[in-house]
C-alpha cells in the first residue's frame, strides 16, 4: 500500500508541476531559457553541463581544484599566503557560469525557490556524508542590519541543506558578527583579512563543545579571509577542530 501511495503522490506532483509550467514556465537561472527536463527545476541541461564540479584533486586546506596541476603540493598558493587556522576546506563547484549565477540568485535575490535544486546538487557529492557527518555546522553570521535588509542569511540556508547530507550533523548559530564590516566584494585581496579581523565572536550564552568537529559554512570561498576569521573565533572559544565548507569557490 505504501509504495502504491508513494507512486500516486509522485504522479500528482508531476501533474502539478506540469500544470504550473503551462501557466508559469520555469526559467533557468543561468541563461534565462526554459527548463524542459525533470531533473532540476531551475537549471537547464546545457548550463549544468558547464558546471565545474569539484570532486577530483583539490587543495586539502580550502577545496580549490588543481585543474590539471601537479597534486604533489597539497596546499595551493592562496592557502600558503592565507595561512588558514582551519584544518580542512571543501567546496562543491567553481564560482563561474551557472555556479556564479546560483550564488547571485541566492545571495542578492533571496532565491529560496532554489532549495530543491541545491539539495539535489549537494546530494551528488557522496563524500560529503563523511566530511559533514556528526559535525556542528556554523553559518557565517551577517550583521543584524544586513540580515534585515536581505530577509535571511544565505549561509544559514545552505547550512541547513548541508546538514541533510551528513548523518548526525546539526546547525548551530555559534557565532555573531560584532561589527558591521564593509562588503568583501569591494575590497582587494590584501584588504579583506583586515576588514574581518576580530569581527566575529562566540554568540552570547553559547557553549563550545571541545570534543565536537565544527564546520563554518558560507556561500562562496573567495580569499578565505572571512572563513578564517570565523574559524579563529571558534578556536579561541575552545573548539578543538574547525573545518570550512562552501557551495562555490571563487
Amino acid at each position: 500500500m505504501g509504495s502504491i501511495a508513494g507512486k500516486w503522490k509522485e504522479r500528482a506532483a508531476e501533474a502539478t508541476r506540469a500544470g504550473l509550467d503551462l501557466v508559469f514556465p520555469r526559467h533557468c537561472v543561468g541563461c534565462g531559457g526554459p527548463v524542459e527536463d525533470e531533473v532540476y527545476a531551475f537549471m537547464c541541461a546545457p548550463c549544468r553541463a558547464g558546471l565545474y564540479y569539484i570532486d577530483g584533486a583539490y587543495c586539502r586546506a580550502c577545496g580549490y581544484p588543481y585543474l590539471g596541476m601537479s597534486t604533489a603540493d597539497r596546499v595551493c598558493p592562496n592557502c600558503r599566503e592565507l595561512r588558514p587556522v582551519f584544518e580542512r576546506g571543501r567546496a562543491l563547484v567553481l564560482h563561474r557560469g551557472l555556479g556564479g549565477r546560483l550564488i547571485i540568485e541566492l545571495k542578492y535575490h533571496r532565491g529560496l525557490f532554489l532549495r530543491d535544486d541545491l539539495a539535489r546538487l549537494i546530494r551528488r557529492f557522496a563524500d560529503l556524508d563523511v566530511y559533514i557527518g556528526d559535525a556542528v555546522l556554523v553559518p557565517v553570521p551577517l550583521h543584524p542590519r544586513k540580515e534585515r535588509e536581505r530577509g535571511f542569511n544565505q549561509s544559514g540556508f545552505l547550512a541547513g541543506l548541508f546538514a541533510e547530507a551528513g548523518e548526525g550533523a546539526v546547525v548551530e548559530d555559534a557565532l555573531v558578527r560584532t561589527r558591521d564590516t564593509d562588503s568583501q566584494t569591494r575590497l582587494r585581496r590584501e584588504e579583506r583579512a583586515g576588514n574581518v579581523k576580530n569581527a566575529f565572536a562566540i554568540a552570547p550564552g553559547y557553549a563550545i563543545r571541545g570534543e565536537k568537529n565544527y564546520i563554518v559554512v558560507d556561500d562562496v570561498y573567495t580569499t578565505g579571509s572571512t572563513l578564517n576569521a570565523c574559524a579563529r573565533a571558534l578556536l579561541d572559544g575552545g573548539a578543538g577542530a574547525v573545518r570550512v565548507l562552501a557551495l562555490a569557490h571563487g
